[in-house]
C-alpha cells in the first residue's frame, strides 16, 4: 500500500483508514484508496479514518473528498482526531463540505467513539 495510509476492512463491517503523519494527505492519496476499494471488491461500507499526530490535508482535498462520485464507498466518515488544528480542519469540512455529499461525517476523540457511531449505518 501507501507510504501515508494503510486500508483495511474490519469484519466487513467498516473500513479503516490510518493516516501517517509523513506527508499531508492529498487527493492523489484518495484517489489510491478508491482504487484498493475497487480492488477489494468494491464493498460500499462506513469508513474509520484513524488520523496520527500531525495528520493534515489541504482545502482541495477536503472538496475533492466531499463528493460522492470520487468516494463512492463510502456510506460515513468518522474521523478520530489527535489535535487540536485537526478538530478546526474537520470542523470546516463538515460544516463547508460534508453538506454537499449528504454523506455522514463526523469527529470524534476516540476510536470507540467513532466505532459505535459507524455501527448505525
Amino acid at each position: 500500500m501507501s507510504e501515508i495510509f494503510k486500508l483495511s476492512i474490519y469484519q466487513n463491517r467498516y473500513y479503516i483508514i490510518e493516516i501517517d503523519d509523513k506527508e499531508e494527505f492529498t487527493i492523489i492519496d484518495l484517489k489510491k484508496i478508491v482504487q484498493i476499494q475497487s480492488e477489494m471488491g468494491e464493498k460500499k461500507l462506513p469508513v474509520l479514518v484513524l488520523c496520527s499526530q500531525y495528520s493534515t490535508g489541504d482545502v482541495e482535498m477536503l472538496r475533492y473528498l466531499s463528493k460522492n462520485q470520487n468516494n463512492p464507498y463510502s456510506l460515513a466518515d468518522a474521523f478520530v482526531i489527535k489535535t487540536m488544528a485537526q478538530k478546526i480542519i474537520g470542523n470546516f469540512y463538515i460544516k463547508l463540505f460534508s453538506k454537499e455529499s449528504q454523506r455522514p461525517s463526523k469527529l470524534f476523540n476516540n476510536k470507540e467513539d467513532a466505532v459505535n457511531w459507524l455501527n448505525q449505518f
